[in-house]
C-alpha cells in the first residue's frame, strides 16, 4: 500500500532508500487509492514550480506513473471510514490510511504527519504504516480538534 510521498521518491528515485524502495515494488503487491495518481500530478507540479525538478523530468514521471502496476483502488466505498478519519488526518490521508486498513495491507509513507498521526484502526488497532525516510512534507503536523 503506497501513498503519494513514496511514489514521487520511486519515480523520481529520491531519498536515501530509493533502492529498498525499488526492490518493494518488484516484490509486494502495489496497492493505492485511485487519487494518488492527482496527489503525485500535484507533487510533480509543486517540485516544478520551484526548480526542484525540470518540466521535462515530470513529464517522464507523468509517464513512468503508469508503469508502476500499481493497482488503483476506488475511494467512494472508503467515504464512511475517511469521514470517521476527520480529527486527526485531511481526507486525502485518511483515505490512504482507510485503504492500509483492508487485513495483510501496511501503508508505505514518507509523509511524517501521516507515518505519526494517531489513526485508530477501524478495529480499535492502529493503522499499519511503515515509514520511509526522511519526511516530505517539514514540519506538518497532522489535524487536531
Amino acid at each position: 500500500m503506497l501513498d503519494a510521498s513514496v511514489v514521487l521518491r520511486l519515480l523520481l528515485q529520491t531519498g536515501g532508500r530509493a533502492a529498498d524502495l525499488h526492490d518493494l515494488v518488484r516484490t509486494d503487491d502495489l496497492h493505492a487509492p485511485a487519487l494518488v495518481d492527482v496527489e503525485v500530478a500535484s507533487g510533480l507540479r509543486r517540485l516544478t514550480a520551484t526548480g526542484a525538478v525540470g518540466a521535462d523530468r515530470a513529464a517522464e514521471a507523468v509517464d513512468d506513473l503508469a508503469l508502476l502496476g500499481i493497482e488503483r483502488h476506488p475511494h467512494t466505498p472508503l467515504l464512511p471510514r475517511i469521514w470517521q478519519l476527520r480529527s486527526d488526518l485531511t481526507a486525502y490521508d485518511a483515505t490512504y490510511a482507510a485503504l492500509a486498513e483492508t487485513p495483510g495491507r501496511a501503508l508505505l509513507t514518507a509523509d511524517r504527519g501521516l507515518a505519526t498521526a494517531p489513526v485508530p484502526g477501524a478495529n480499535g488497532d492502529t493503522c499499519p504504516r511503515r515509514p520511509v525516510g526522511p519526511s516530505s512534507r517539514r514540519g506538518r503536523r497532522p489535524r487536531r480538534r
